[in-house]
C-alpha cells in the first residue's frame, strides 16, 4: 500500500503550464506519490501535460462528463461527487488521501513531508486530519522574488487569521464514508473523530485572490515556510519545463 495520495476537484479549460507543473512537482516533494485529476473538458495542451505525468505513473486522469442538462446548474462542477468517487477508488491503495485544489498545498511547519506529521499523531480513533487554511493573496501581495516563475516562492505575505472556507483535510480512507472539500461529513464508525491540526504543526496554503471577509484578507504577515522547498522545486520545475518545451507542450 502506498502512503499518501491526492485527489483534485474537477478541472476545466486551459491550465497554465507553469502552474500545473509547479503544483505536481511540489506535491511530490511534499510526499504525494500519486495525484488523481478529474477532466471536465480541459484543453488539448493541458491534457498533453497531464499525459506526460501519467506516462510516468505519477497521476491518473478520470473523465468527468456531467450530463448536459445539469452541467450548468450543479454546484462547483460536481466537486463533492468527484472527491467521493476518488475516495472510493483509492481507499485500498493509500494509507492517507488528501483533498485540495490546484492552487493549494497542505504543508508541515517543521518536517518536510506532510504525511510524517500524520504518522507522528496517528490515533486509531481518528478518521482524518483537517488543517486551517491561510491565503497568500496573489492579487495584492508584494512580490519579493519576481525573477522566479514559481508562485509559491514569489508570494510570502499571507492572511494572519485562518479562513474557515480554506480548511482542507487528509483522511484515513477506510474510516470515512463521505466528505466535502473542507469537512469530513460521515465516518465509518460513530466513535471515529476528526483531528483539527494546530497551525504550529501544519497548515493549508492557498495561492490566489483572497475573496473572503475584509477582516480576514486585510491583516497579513510574512511567512517563509515554503522557502525550504525552493532549491529542490526549482531544479525539478526547470527540468520538466525544458522537456515539455522540447516536445511543444510548454
Amino acid at each position: 500500500m502506498e502512503t499518501y495520495g491526492l485527489c483534485v476537484p474537477p478541472i476545466t479549460g486551459e491550465i497554465s503550464v507553469t502552474q500545473l507543473v509547479e503544483f505536481i512537482e511540489l506535491s511530490q516533494i511534499l510526499g504525494v506519490s500519486h495525484v488523481t485529476f478529474y477532466d471536465l473538458r480541459v484543453s488539448d495542451k493541458t491534457r498533453g501535460v497531464l499525459g506526460y505525468y501519467r506516462e510516468l505513473g505519477l497521476l491518473s486522469v478520470n473523465p468527468w462528463d456531467l450530463p448536459h442538462y445539469i452541467s450548468s446548474d450543479i454546484q462547483d462542477r460536481g466537486q463533492t461527487a468527484a472527491l467521493n468517487d476518488c475516495l472510493y477508488r483509492d481507499m485500498g491503495r493509500f494509507t492517507y488521501i488528501a483533498f485540495n485544489h490546484m492552487d493549494e498545498f497542505i504543508v508541515p511547519c517543521k518536517e518536510k513531508l506532510t504525511f510524517e506529521i500524520l504518522e507522528s499523531v496517528q490515533d486509531e480513533d481518528v478518521a482524518g486530519f483537517c488543517f486551517q487554511g491561510f491565503s497568500f493573496d496573489t492579487s495584492k501581495s508584494a512580490v519579493k522574488n519576481s525573477e522566479t516563475q514559481l508562485y509559491t516562492q514569489r508570494f510570502t505575505s499571507r492572511t494572519k487569521a485562518p479562513i474557515d472556507e480554506l480548511s482542507r483535510c487528509v483522511v484515513s480512507p477506510k474510516k470515512v464514508l463521505f466528505l466535502d472539500l473542507n469537512t469530513i461529513s460521515n465516518t465509518a464508525k460513530n466513535y471515529y473523530t476528526t483531528r483539527h491540526m494546530e497551525p504550529g504543526i501544519g497548515q493549508m496554503f492557498y495561492y490566489g485572490k483572497c475573496n473572503n471577509r475584509e477582516w480576514a484578507c486585510g491583516d497579513s504577515l510574512e511567512d517563509h515556510t515554503m522557502e525550504k522547498y525552493r532549491e529542490e522545486l526549482k531544479i525539478r520545475f526547470n527540468a520538466t519545463m525544458s522537456y515539455l518545451r522540447h516536445y511543444g507542450l510548454a
